[in-house]
């Protein structure tokens, strides 16, 4: 435990087959990977492209490590440029068309608010099979044939603003993220008519 240099030799050490987008074929070599295989692995980690992979490590335990290049990377909130606050483990108060008190009481709400809440969804407590709180204080319920969604606490403006700020935002980033100018151009030129439908959809709204 205490010797790295042990550790190497025993447990073996982590193998680059992928780095800087290039297939080290000795690598593969080494680990006695025929290209099928490897090609199968990638496939395991919903890789169909090699040509999309950055990095690629064979760990000690024989299962490998597969790091996108950057422009075929998910998109996440945190390169879009969003704020996520971090979320808490739900808290169930319905079970089965029954309320469970005393939890309820650790969610800080009352039986009335959930009555008011089921009003929302056009629903009543003996339909619900189960109720959750969650870390924003919503309520989501499922009644065991569907789930249904949470009400919604906003206006309609308002939704369909934060849905355009997040379509544009979207664009914006894929075209920073764009691998060669005739993407770009794309991108750019789906902005455009974006904005400019935007603002007619503005004024007819004013």
């Amino acid at each position: 435990m205490k010797s790295k240099r042990i550790r190497d030799v025993v447990d073996g050490r982590s193998t680059v087959l992928i780095e800087n987008g290039t297939v080290n074929k000795k690598a593969l070599q080494k680990e006695r990977l025929t290209i099928d295989e490897f090609l199968e692995q990638l496939r395991k980690k919903d890789v169909f492209r090699v040509a999309d992979v950055e990095f690629a490590v064979m760990e000690q335990s024989g299962d490998i490590s597969v790091m996108l290049k950057k422009e075929y990377q998910p998109l996440t909130a945190d390169i879009l440029g969003y704020h996520v606050s971090s979320e808490e483990e739900p808290i169930t108060i319905i079970m089965d068309g029954h309320i469970l008190s005393d939890v309820l009481k650790t969610a800080e709400q009352d039986e009335e608010w959930v009555r008011k809440e089921l009003r929302k969804l056009n629903l009543t407590l003996d339909e619900v099979y189960i109720g959750q709180i969650d870390s924003k204080g919503e309520l989501s319920v499922q009644t065991g044939a569907e789930s249904l969604p949470k009400p919604a606490n906003s206006s309609p403006k308002h939704q369909i603003t934060e849905l355009v700020k997040r379509l544009q935002d979207d664009l914006m980033m894929r075209k920073e993220l764009a691998s060669n100018d005739k993407d770009r151009l794309k991108y750019q030129e789906a902005l455009d008519q974006f904005r400019t439908v935007l603002h007619a959809y503005q004024n007819k709204q004013n």
